[in-house]
Parts: C-alpha cells; sequence; structure tokens
C-alpha cells in the first residue's frame, strides 16, 4: 500500500514516513497517483476543518472525542490518538483502505455509521442514527 504522508512538519513528516517503511507499506512525501490513501499529522485542528484530500485519510491528532466527531463529519476516514502504537497505526491504514473508518481502535464499517445525535460509533440503537457518512 502507498501512503502520502503529509504534516506540518518536514521531520515528522519524514519520522512518520519510516514508520510506515517498517509497518510494510510504501511511504511517500508528496501526492502521487498511484497513493491510496494519506496520513496527515497537523500541529493542530483549526476551524473551519480543512477538507480532505481526494483519497481515504487518516488524522493523528491530540485533541479530545469531539475533534475526532468533526473529522469524521467533515469526511476524514479515521483518526489515531497520542497513546496509539505503530501496530494501531497499521490496522489504521489497512481498515481506511478496505472503505471503512477507524475511531477509538475499532475499524467501522460505514453502513454502520456514526449518530449525529449521541456521538457514539457503531454502538448506537438511538432513533437519529446515521445510515452512513
Amino acid at each position: 500500500m502507498r501512503v502520502w504522508v503529509y504534516s506540518f512538519s518536514t521531520v515528522m513528516a519524514e519520522a512518520l514516513a519510516s514508520l510506515i517503511g517498517r509497518l510494510g507499506f510504501q511511504a511517500d512525501l508528496s501526492e502521487h497517483a498511484e497513493t491510496e490513501v494519506a496520513l496527515w499529522a497537523p500541529s493542530s485542528i483549526s476551524n473551519p476543518v480543512p477538507a480532505p484530500p481526494s483519497m481515504p485519510t487518516l488524522v493523528l491528532i491530540q485533541d479530545d472525542e469531539a475533534a475526532v466527531m468533526t473529522l469524521l463529519r467533515k469526511g476524514y476516514r479515521g483518526c489515531l490518538l497520542p497513546d496509539d502504537d505503530g501496530q494501531q497505526l497499521k490496522k489504521a491504514l489497512e481498515a481506511i483502505r478496505r472503505g471503512e473508518i477507524w475511531a477509538n481502535g475499532i475499524g467501522i464499517s460505514p453502513s454502520k455509521g456514526i449518530c449525529l445525535s449521541c456521538k457514539r460509533l457503531a454502538t448506537c440503537m438511538c432513533k437519529y442514527r446515521a445510515k452512513s457518512c
């Protein structure tokens, strides 16, 4: 799998590219037509949140669950938090490549959706549950 890594910092992007290589993927520091997924490491999440690139994108964030929901609603396919490790990164990239959403350490099928009312993922049974993301 080819992963486009982009970040606020060249050093951060290069470190992530090295990790992605050790996980068995090919990392690119610029967008290519062959790239299958993207990994974004922003310094912070701005308001308004920028639109994701045209490919499934995973975001490394340091914010709270509200930021995760904001990013998922904006069209990003997943988020990793500071406590997640390299194996979680590998699972998350594989999940978003398959078309799943990655949040709270699990891959979620888009058909299970995100509840726009109570903001729970995949486990919500309330009447406001989204049909797709």
